[in-house]
């Protein structure tokens, strides 16, 4: 999964397989920091950091994006999880090089549209 972000604000994180090479940003509960830990050592994974809880994972979200594309400005797509589908038009709004390409229960994948045509 070239040029993909993993955005997790769910406090108990767990590596799935298709996070394999992807860059990993996840909210710093107490569990995640070991797991933080035990992960950079992970070769299947391309890097990982952790970030500050602001309280709901809206928040979360919508504060970090910013950040996450000033780090990786070649990305291409971001895999957000932890945040509930009511809110996911939420965290979009106004940011138009973000589209929404799918949406699930507590997972919102975004394409970074001034970076590639098409997924």
């Amino acid at each position: 999964m070239e040029n993909t972000i993993i955005l997790s604000t769910e406090q108990h994180f767990n590596l799935r397989q298709e996070d394999q090479y992807c860059d990993l940003w996840i909210v710093d509960s107490p569990e995640n920091l070991s797991v933080a830990d035990r992960l950079r050592a992970d070769i299947s994974v391309r890097s990982v950091t952790t970030f500050r809880d602001r309280g709901d994972a809206a928040t979360n979200i919508i504060m970090m994006l910013p950040t996450v594309l000033d780090h990786h400005p070649d990305c291409i797509k971001i895999i957000v999880r932890g945040l509930a589908s009511e809110v996911h038009d939420k965290v979009i709004k106004g940011k138009p090089e973000l589209s929404q390409i799918a949406s699930q229960q507590d997972m919102l994948v975004l394409k970074l549209t001034n970076n590639t045509p098409d997924i």
